[in-house]
């Protein structure tokens, strides 16, 4: 078995995750936004924190009518996600 390591850890910065966490819970009217465990996923994203602090969101994108997960064959995306997604950067 050969592996090579090409991305680094994907790694949020501090300082960010907190001001991004804030404006998500201001632009989505709730106190609390992000609940849970860390994930250890690999993402080229990644790169890009080599570079440059940055924070790599997860977007639900869940409600009554798209319930399937993003690797289902039945998955449907809601649009209403890009939406919101994009006014957490304006």
């Amino acid at each position: 078995v050969n592996y090579a390591d090409t991305s680094p850890v994907t790694y949020n910065h501090y300082e960010l995750t907190e001001l991004v966490d804030i404006e998500a819970c201001k632009k989505a009217g709730v106190k609390i936004c992000s609940e849970g465990l860390p994930i250890m996923g690999s993402e080229d994203f990644s790169l890009y924190q080599v570079v440059i602090p940055g924070v790599f969101i997860l977007l639900g994108t869940r409600d009554e009518n798209h319930t399937f997960p993003i690797h289902s064959d039945y998955f449907d995306y809601n649009d209403k996600g890009t939406i919101f997604g994009v006014n957490i950067y304006c």
